[in-house]
């Protein structure tokens, strides 16, 4: 598969501002059902043909002018839904399992469930495939698996696994050993083998405050990590939230770390109460690289003007020394393409040295409607 000028540049960027070097700070976004909606494309053939998911990704991405894709998927479903668990399809929507459905109604059918084989059920397949393309084309945003503790909670549920860490802690020890050890490791090691040196990053919301206790986080979290990151090698985990809600955001921070050496992944409503310069700090002392998110809560056309002050702010601050990205981790469905354009060129454009920007004003470029634009490119993505 070909890769645009567009996305060679931006994967360049991307490399550049992980050793503090870029010309500006690079983009990205969680599109959620933008990539098959704006196509056109039935989202469960979305969702299991690796090619036509690739290409959809990469044409939105440099339709929005974005440095890459995130390469969305409906990561939390992949490896319970490949041990059985049902998932509900809608076409304007990523599946979801029905609210009430688990597959551990009881601790004792934990003995009853079998991991699965990566290379056979479900879309684990879909997921290798992916990830073997995207090796080819040096894209490495598909290289995710859904976390321990978020794991248990798709199999378990999550109200009843918190009232588990609680009621029968042991029950949840083996619940989070089964998945670290006979499910995702596994996977893991596929994705290695499907995507040579990368590095796979777990994500695991539900390991998150308010979610979760401190507590709760400590001992049946963390240790998993820990584990995960011994059997399998190099390993990342992040999208944990709650930063704001301690008294020392620090203390998240320090946690953040032992699931990501790295990267430093941090989040609205987070970065919006705790400031980006504490955020940047942190960040700089440990020698990571920072991400910072960008919510949902001014990606409207009634509230343009914050949007783009926001985002001055971040990517000013952030930006200071590199090291820095901007990830559009809230962007609604409903959300314009001209807006999620817009939010890009603004970081782009502030994200620049002062020096830079500071000799002009920002100027929004429109582009033509995306059905439009992709004629003319001459692209069948649904081939």
């Amino acid at each position: 598969m070909k890769v645009s000028l567009h996305i060679q540049n931006g994967l360049e960027r991307i490399d550049t501002a992980r050793r503090g070097i870029a010309d500006t700070i690079p983009v990205w976004a969680h599109t959620d059902t933008q990539p098959f909606s704006l196509a056109k494309v039935p989202v469960r053939k979305f969702l299991t043909d690796p090619r036509l998911f690739i290409r959809t990704h990469l044409l939105l991405a440099e339709y929005y002018g974005l440095d890459t894709s995130n390469m969305t998927f409906d990561l939390f479903n992949i490896e319970a839904e490949a041990m059985g668990l049902p998932l509900n399809w809608t076409e304007d929507r990523l599946p979801e399992p029905a609210a009430t459905t688990v597959l551990i109604r009881e601790p004792a059918e934990l003995n009853k469930l079998h991991p699965p084989d990566p290379y056979k059920d479900g879309r684990m397949p879909f997921v290798l495939e992916v990830n073997r393309l995207c090796s080819e084309m040096g894209i490495d945003n598909a290289l995710r698996f859904c976390g321990p503790f978020s794991l248990a909670s798709r199999l378990r549920g999550l109200t009843q696994l918190i009232m588990d860490t609680m009621d029968n802690p042991e029950f949840v020890h083996r619940l989070m050993k089964f998945v670290t050890e006979e499910v995702l490791a596994p996977y893991i090691l596929a994705i290695k083998d499907a995507f040579p040196g990368g590095y796979p990053v777990g994500v695991d919301a539900f390991a998150s405050l308010p979610i979760c206790s401190l507590d709760i986080i400590k001992e049946f979290s963390i240790p998993y990590i820990i584990k995960l990151r011994e059997m399998v090698g190099e390993v990342g985990c992040r999208a944990l939230w709650g930063d704001r809600l301690l008294p020392n955001p620090n203390d998240m921070f320090e946690m953040k770390k032992i699931y990501d050496p790295k990267t430093l992944w941090v989040a609205d409503p987070d970065v919006f109460e705790v400031g980006p310069k504490r955020i940047k700090e942190f960040a700089i002392q440990n020698n990571m690289f920072l991400i910072l998110g960008i919510g949902e809560m001014n990606f409207s056309e009634e509230k343009r003007d914050e949007l783009m002050r926001q985002i001055q702010e971040y990517v000013t601050v952030g930006g200071n020394g590199g090291k820095c990205a901007i990830y559009f981790q809230g962007v609604p469905s409903r959300c314009s393409s001209e807006l999620i354009r817009f939010a890009t060129q603004v970081a782009h454009y502030y994200g620049q040295k002062e020096s830079v920007y500071g000799k002009g004003s920002f100027q929004y470029v429109p582009q033509k409607p995306f059905e439009e634009w992709v004629a003319e490119k001459g692209e069948n993505y649904t081939e």
